[in-house]
C-alpha cells in the first residue's frame, strides 16, 4: 500500500488495517483534493479521518463527491475544522448517495441552522443509513437540539443510536425536547450530553427520560447538583436496559444457529 500511496503522490496519506477494512487518515491539509484520487484507487477504504486539516465550507462539495465514488466508506471524521452550518448542511445533501453511517463533526462551527437543514435533508430519505453523530463542541442551541431529537424517534433508517452533543449550549425549551424525544426512542444506545447546560432542572428533566427509555445503554452528564438516588435510579435502569440487550442479542445467535445447522425437511427423507 505504501509503494502505491508514494506512486500517485500521496506519501501524505496513511492507510490503516486490514486489506479490506482500510481507514484512510490525512493530517496534511493541502492532500484533502486528492481525496477522491485515493478513493478510487482503493477501494476498500471503510472510514476517513479528516481532522485537523483545516476544512471548511468551500471545500465540502469537493469532499461529498470524492465519498460518493465509493460505497463502501461507513464512517467519517471531520472533527477540529472549520465547517460551518453551511457546510453541514450539504454533506446532510449528500448522504442519501453513500452508505455513511457514524459522523464526526467535534470542534467545528455548526449552529442552529444548519442542523435544521441537515435534518430536513435526511429526515424522510429512506436510503440515509446515519446511526451515529458527534457534534460536541459546536454552537447548537434550543432550536437545534429540539430538530435533532426527531432524529431519536421517527420510524425510518435514520433513528440514531448514539448522540453526542457535549459542550454546547442550551437550556430548557432544548431539553424539553430532547427528553420527550428519548423518553419514546426504541433505538438510542448512547447519549451524551456533559457540560451543555448548567441547570439542576435540565439535569433532572432529562434523567427522567432516560429512566423511562428501555433502549439506553449508555448515559454521559455532568452530575452536579443531581440528587444521588436519581443517579442510582439511572445507573439501575442502563444495567436492566444492558442485561435485557444481552438476553435479546443472546436468543438472536441461538436463533441464526438453528436456522443453519437445521437441514430442510425435503433433504431428511432417504
Amino acid at each position: 500500500m505504501e509503494a502505491k500511496l508514494k506512486e500517485l503522490g500521496l506519501a501524505s496519506f496513511t492507510l490503516v488495517g486490514a486489506p479490506d477494512t482500510l481507514t484512510l487518515s490525512i493530517r496534511d491539509s493541502d492532500a484533502k483534493k486528492s481525496v477522491q484520487v485515493i478513493l478510487a484507487n482503493f477501494p476498500a477504504v471503510v472510514a476517513v479521518d479528516l481532522s485537523f486539516t483545516n476544512i471548511g465550507d468551500a471545500h465540502i462539495t469537493e469532499l461529498v463527491e470524492a465519498l460518493k465514488t465509493n460505497p463502501f466508506i461507513k464512517e467519517l471524521d471531520l472533527s477540529m475544522n472549520r465547517l460551518s452550518g453551511f457546510g453541514f448542511a450539504t454533506l446532510g445533501s449528500a448522504l442519501p448517495a453513500t452508505h455513511i453511517h457514524t459522523l464526526i463533526l467535534r470542534n467545528n462551527h455548526i449552529d442552529n441552522d444548519g442542523v435544521r437543514r441537515f435534518v430536513s435533508f435526511i429526515a424522510d430519505q429512506p436510503d440515509v443509513l446515519l446511526k451515529r453523530i458527534d457534534l460536541s463542541s459546536n454552537h447548537i442551541g434550543d432550536e437545534g437540539v429540539a430538530e435533532l431529537s426527531k432524529l431519536l424517534t421517527e420510524p425510518t433508517k435514520t433513528s440514531l443510536t448514539h448522540l453526542d452533543i457535549s459542550f454546547n449550549r442550551f437550556g430548557v425549551i432544548g431539553i424539553t425536547s430532547l427528553a420527550s424525544a428519548v423518553r419514546h426512542s426504541t433505538s438510542l444506545h448512547h447519549l451524551s450530553v456533559r457540560g451543555s447546560f448548567g441547570t439542576t432542572e435540565c439535569s433532572a428533566i432529562l434523567c427522567d427520560a432516560v429512566f423511562l427509555n428501555e433502549s439506553i445503554l449508555s448515559f454521559e452528564i455532568w452530575a452536579n447538583g443531581i440528587p444521588s438516588e436519581h443517579i442510582r435510579a439511572v445507573e439501575e435502569r442502563l444495567a436492566e436496559n444492558a442485561k435485557r440487550t444481552r438476553e435479546v442479542e443472546a436468543a438472536a445467535r441461538r436463533a441464526t444457529t438453528i436456522a443453519t445447522t437445521t437441514r430442510p425437511e425435503a433433504n431428511l427423507k432417504e
